[in-house]
């Protein structure tokens, strides 16, 4: 499947099933019951603060606050916006209800599978490493060497994406509600928002949702301090 089919999936459907990648969960209907609740003409400041985020290069967008304040909303709204502008790389819901999604190995897996259809390139850079060595990473206890054989090997070794011009564009990785990751995960996974993802390629801005959490706070910021939005604010 090419980025195209998935697009043209997404908007004859709403279907983000990736067919021929086992590893990558199908959010269709969690982003189309999320999607379903936005209310036309609001949270308009949140887009454009998105929209500001690409042009100055941030890398991580941190969008908090409390339970049912439409979170997950406001990341399908994105998630629809961008795919249809070509820059959609990877997306991930975390819910209670499906905690075995919720391991950072399924993430990871899951993840590299949607960056094989989305980012050219990054499918001959993931293998030329050798089923050795992903293999290896897969059995390994430490999240950090999944994370680079996975993301963070291949992402640098590829060219930026580029638009329909030719010129290098961002693409956009979703990660809603991490808070609802069970512990041990969830300490993994904050390891990896530490000494992970604010090393990924420039072109990836990630955004992700939680809960206003101290642990999740300190280990955005622990390199690089992430744009931080409340939901509930009235900007």
């Amino acid at each position: 499947m090419s980025y195209a089919l998935l697009k043209l999936q997404y908007l004859e459907s709403g279907s983000l099933n990736v067919p021929g990648q086992s590893n990558c969960f199908d959010f269709s209907n969690n982003n189309r019951r999320h999607k379903s609740f936005y209310q036309p003409n609001t949270r308009g400041w949140i887009i454009s603060e998105v929209e500001k985020c690409l042009r100055l290069q941030n890398i991580v967008l941190w969008l908090n606050g409390n339970a049912g304040m439409g979170k997950s909303v406001i990341t399908a709204i994105l998630l629809d916006k961008y795919i249809q502008q070509d820059m959609l790389c990877a997306w991930h819901f975390c819910t209670h209800s499906n905690p075995s999604q919720n391991t950072v190995l399924a993430i990871i897996l899951s993840m590299s599978g949607m960056l094989e259809i989305t980012i050219p390139g990054y499918t001959k850079a993931l293998h030329s490493q050798g089923d050795a060595v992903l293999q290896e990473a897969k059995s390994s206890d430490d999240p950090m060497e999944l994370f680079k054989v996975f993301f963070l090997t291949p992402l640098s070794e590829i060219d930026p994406p580029k638009d329909s011009n030719g010129n290098p564009k961002r693409m956009m990785a979703f990660f809603d509600a991490v808070d609802e990751m069970i512990c041990k995960e969830m300490n993994k996974m904050l390891t990896l928002l530490r000494d992970g993802f604010p090393y990924l390629p420039s072109f990836i801005l990630l955004f992700v949702t939680s809960r206003r959490n101290d642990n999740i706070l300190s280990a955005l910021s622990a390199k690089h301090k992430p744009v931080e939005l409340r939901v509930d604010s009235n900007e």
